[in-house]
């Protein structure tokens, strides 16, 4: 029997004007390729395990230090991005090296094609010809076995798309556990919409069919109900509204500008849309399915989550971050970090080495950099401390023991982003390190808190 995935794949494959690579992943080729945890922050059992996986970046130079910029600015984007919290990820990341740079673009004419490992493709030549926002892949286990290359244990695998194109997708079937995202414009906004498909059950709140929402429509690739998803609802009575309990009794439903307006002349903007109600629209129909508030992230790009999905991103956090005061703790005080023999433990450094509080300029040395003194207390048993910068390169690597302090000195420029890696030799009985970091910049004690 034809699954919808494999009926998926056939039909693309069949209308696709792009060469596919089908072949299994050579590991032997691969072996050369940057695999490797970005940024541990507890056990997988604990965590969301994240894994960036780069598609048409090629071994250029140019290429390998644009994917290693990207993890970074998407672990940034993503975490920032209210109510997503660092301290419940894990990210992984995966630097695969394609024979060209880009993406297949089959609905262009003449199609674009080029050589990829994991023949991202934007737009679906088949189901969605109109559609050239839809970043995918026919060969989605390929992504999963490049995955598997640094951690069986993914939840989420992200392929970072190289190609300036805004675009993005999720893919449908729940086993599968795949998001895609161009590199391109819109990047910042992409990235945390199509985590909140993986990571929760929401669906989008935008409508591209100017028809009326009815559940038989839907085809047998296309089975979502909307009662299985937290955002949206067919019910307009107050008592079935799944997220009744956020709505005032006073709102009008459906919800609509004009509505509200009628209701109070004075109403701004930013009060329409802080407004929980039912408003028309959503899941891809423009009619007889509502959504929780004018915008949201799940709908438009530039607007924060509405509450409901806030609520259940937040639910699928729960518990994932350590509620001891003392973990992430400001600097000077006792941090505990995670600890496992062989996997890197990674530590972002103050943004703003240069700043004291207030902000003002330290005095910098030759060449405009300061001499940065990090110590660790009491020294935890690691086999390699160093300093990396934000494209994952050496700064300094070795470190030195006093009494039971573990110190690394680098140069650093005021404003640039580094961390402090740090690669367990063995682990304490409780599985965490336990110190306190303390700086010393142009041989004189700070402090960040």
């Amino acid at each position: 029997m034809m699954t919808a995935l494999t009926l998926f794949t056939a039909l693309f494959m069949a209308a696709n004007p792009c060469e596919l690579n089908e072949d299994s992943l050579d590991y032997d080729q691969l072996a050369y390729v940057v695999i490797a945890p970005f940024e541990i922050n507890g056990p997988s059992l604990d965590k969301w395990d994240v894994v960036f996986v780069g598609d048409g970046f090629s071994d250029s130079e140019v290429d390998e230090n644009l994917f290693a910029k990207k993890v970074e600015e998407a672990i940034d984007v993503l975490t920032d991005t209210r109510p997503y919290r660092r301290c419940a990820f894990n990210f992984y990341w995966v630097r695969l090296v394609s024979a060209e740079s880009g993406a297949d673009h089959p609905l262009e004419d003449p199609p674009v094609c080029r050589n990829t490992l994991l023949n991202t493709e934007f737009g679906d030549v088949d189901e969605h010809p109109d559609d050239d926002r839809f970043v995918y892949t026919p060969t989605p286990f390929r992504c999963l076995d490049a995955a598997d290359l640094v951690t069986y244990d993914y939840d989420i695998v992200v392929v970072l798309v190289n190609d300036t194109e805004y675009g993005g997708g999720a893919w449908p079937e729940e086993s599968i556990p795949l998001t895609t995202v161009s590199i391109g414009d819109g990047f910042d906004h992409v990235l945390p919409h199509e985590v909140a498909h993986r990571m929760a059950p929401l669906h989008e709140e935008y409508g591209d069919w100017p028809g009326c929402y009815e559940l038989n429509e839907y085809t047998e690739l296309e089975v979502d109900n909307p009662a299985d998803f937290d955002n949206i609802t067919t019910e307009t009575e107050y008592g079935s509204i799944p997220w009744k309990d956020l709505i005032d009794l006073e709102t009008p439903r459906p919800t609509t500008v004009e509505a509200l307006e009628d209701q109070n002349p004075d109403i701004t903007e930013l009060e329409i849309d802080n407004v929980v109600g039912l408003w028309e629209g959503g899941m891809g129909y423009d009619h007889c399915i509502y959504r929780p508030q004018r915008n949201c992230l799940m709908r438009q790009e530039h607007y924060p989550f509405c509450e409901v999905c806030k609520i259940s991103l937040r639910k699928a956090m729960a518990f994932l971050c350590p509620q001891d005061p003392l973990i992430g703790a400001p600097w000077d005080e006792i941090g505990r970090y995670f600890c496992r023999v062989g996997t890197i433990i990674r530590i972002p450094l103050p943004y703003c080495l240069s700043c004291p509080p207030p902000l003002g300029d330290r005095p910098t040395g030759p060449g405009g950099t300061l001499t940065v003194r990090i110590d660790l207390d009491p020294r935890p048993h690691v086999r390699v401390i160093r300093i990396v910068n934000a494209l994952g390169e050496t700064i300094v690597s070795g470190g030195t023991i006093t009494d039971d302090t573990l110190s690394i000195v680098f140069e650093a420029v005021p404003f640039g982003r580094y961390y402090l890696e740090l690669v367990p030799l063995e682990c304490p009985p409780t599985g965490y390190f336990e110190f306190s970091v303390s700086f010393y910049i142009n041989g004189n004690p700070v402090s960040f808190m």
